[in-house]
């Protein structure tokens, strides 16, 4: 038995650095051989079956590229590969050592206290009298880590050693675990914050105190290192928008008094607050100056914000998309003043031209008749385009329940001919989720010793669809707009049943119209 300290190889000990390809490129092969090392006493190993797997052949011109591939092919079965070019009489002989991989005999663990062996072991997805693959164990590895993380242990490193046995070509693989401190947050202590900066950020961030019902229901209250660090964002962006333009914040860890726990410290250089000096813009034809004024959210001597800059510009966009010119834009820039904390902002408007409604094409609905939903858009075609009835079309469409869902765009006019360069084509693109349900109900009472009953409904009925319910199947009877709704209930001694449909915008108008049919059918004696 011998003793191996592993660390992690390349993906393979092809020395490559010691055969200059160009020298053998073309070379006649003068012969391939192929020799086993560590193979097992018990073991066999046929050359001529591996050579003739090989694309490099005998009598073949040698191509460094083709010879490449053979190598990565023999190192996805082997352990280690290690080739020789030799030339001879103007012939290339190769010679190839491959280790065969050798087969787990035991796994063993190591330093493990918190996660039992059974369940590492699991996790690994490697079990005794399998090759030992490098490659798949590291990857097996890291699913092991990843579970150490998971249940807040994010300090976990592991090593490995691998005790061989030259003989039989087995390996026992030892796995030591240091699971360091556990993630559970004990505290979380904000300096530098106001209680009420603090209130807002803990309802911000995905990092909070542990607490088991939370860790069961939400999975928070264990440190994670990515999720901090977008928390790390997050309060820079809180702070940033209320006026603390140049704020920084530090994260620390340390032990919590409770053995086990951690204490997470963020502390805020807040800074200086910063607040808007001018606001000015250009560029506007169209709409007058004082229009334009009154959307804006970012004002003279109000507290800086980077979000109310966004908000300023997407209101400006909104107010020249409400009439018609969608594809304005705006863009600011912002000037720090040199002696006091003020962001002078300049935005540039560029308003494009004025718009109006194409045709109207419905894309993705298979069941839907197009009726139900152009029935649900506020764009008509010819009127000067409406960014905001745009934006409602997608929000009415979307609370039909008929759709996972919705986009509703607009695109260049595909007929510029026939309309003109002004106009543009709405698209409105979906997919369809399921509408309709059932339901198999059983039951008891003092009434009626057993009952049972059915219910279905489906909430895009159509009743138009009788007519052709043999030819094409229950689809048919999708896609109308409709509701429908059959229950029976059936028992010993009583019987209910009930139809309703509602057609909600009858023949294309605003007219509703449907039916109520019940019946009741019972044996009982007063």
């Amino acid at each position: 038995m011998s003793l191996l300290c592993f660390t992690f190889p390349p993906h393979s000990a092809l020395r490559g650095e010691e055969i200059v390809s160009e020298a053998y490129e073309s070379l006649p092969v003068g012969s391939i051989e192929i020799t086993a090392e560590n193979l097992p006493e018990t073991g066999s190993f046929d050359s001529k079956t591996i050579v003739g797997r090989l694309k490099t052949q005998i009598g073949d011109p040698f191509s460094q590229a083709i010879f490449d591939e053979d190598l990565k092919t023999l190192a996805q079965e082997y352990d280690r590969i290690d080739p020789t070019l030799r030339i001879r009489n103007g012939e290339l002989y190769i010679t190839i050592k491959v280790w065969p991989r050798p087969t787990i005999r035991l796994i063993k663990w190591e330093g493990n206290e918190h996660i039992s062996a059974r369940t590492l072991k699991k996790e690994l997805g490697l079990s005794s009298g399998k090759p030992f693959n490098r490659q798949t164990f590291h990857q097996a590895l890291n699913k092991v880590k990843e579970l150490y993380i998971k249940k807040g242990y994010f300090e976990a490193q592991f090593q490995y050693r691998l005790q061989t046995d030259p003989k039989k070509n087995e390996v026992d693989l030892v796995i030591e675990v240091d699971e360091g401190r556990s993630g559970k947050i004990d505290e979380m202590i904000f300096n530098g914050f106001t209680k009420s900066e603090e209130s807002a950020l803990l309802s911000m961030i995905h990092t909070q105190q542990y607490n088991l019902f939370r860790y069961w229901f939400l999975g928070t209250g264990l440190y994670k290192e990515e999720p901090l660090e977008q928390d790390r964002m997050t309060i820079i962006n809180f702070l940033q928008n209320e006026g603390y333009a140049d704020a920084k914040i530090d994260i620390h860890i340390v032990d919590a008094a409770e053995p086990g726990k951690i204490v997470i410290s963020i502390s805020a250089e807040k800074g200086a607050v910063y607040h808007f000096g001018r606001v000015t813009f250009d560029g506007n034809v169209e709409i007058p100056d004082k229009q334009i004024e009154e959307v804006f959210i970012a004002r003279p001597n109000g507290i800086y914000s980077p979000d109310k800059l966004h908000e300023s510009v997407r209101a400006i966009k909104e107010l020249y998309g409400r009439k018609g010119y969608i594809e304005a834009s705006v863009h600011f820039e912002t000037k720090l003043d040199e002696h006091s904390p003020l962001y002078s902002v300049h935005f540039q408007i560029e308003e494009g031209g004025q718009y109006k409604i194409g045709l109207i094409h419905i894309l993705g609905n298979v069941y839907t008749q197009d009726r139900v939903i152009l029935r649900e858009s506020l764009l008509i075609p010819g009127e000067t385009f409406d960014s905001a009835k745009l934006q409602a079309t997608e929000h009415r469409l979307n609370n039909m329940g008929y759709f996972k869902s919705v986009n509703v765009y607009s695109v260049r006019t595909q007929d510029d001919v026939a309309l003109g360069p002004n106009y543009r084509d709405v698209y409105i693109d979906v997919k369809e989720t399921t509408t309709g349900s059932i339901n198999l109900f059983f039951g008891a009472s003092t009434a009626d010793s057993a009952f049972g009953g059915l219910d279905l409904s489906e909430s895009n009925f159509n009743i138009k669809g009788f007519g052709k319910l043999f030819k094409t199947g229950p689809s048919a009877l999708r896609g109308g707009g409709e509701y429908a709704h059959i229950r029976a209930t059936i028992g010993k001694k009583q019987s209910t049943y009930s139809i309703s449909w509602l057609d909600p915008y009858l023949n294309d108008t605003l007219w509703r119209f449907g039916f109520d049919i019940s019946k009741s059918d019972s044996t009982l004696i007063s």
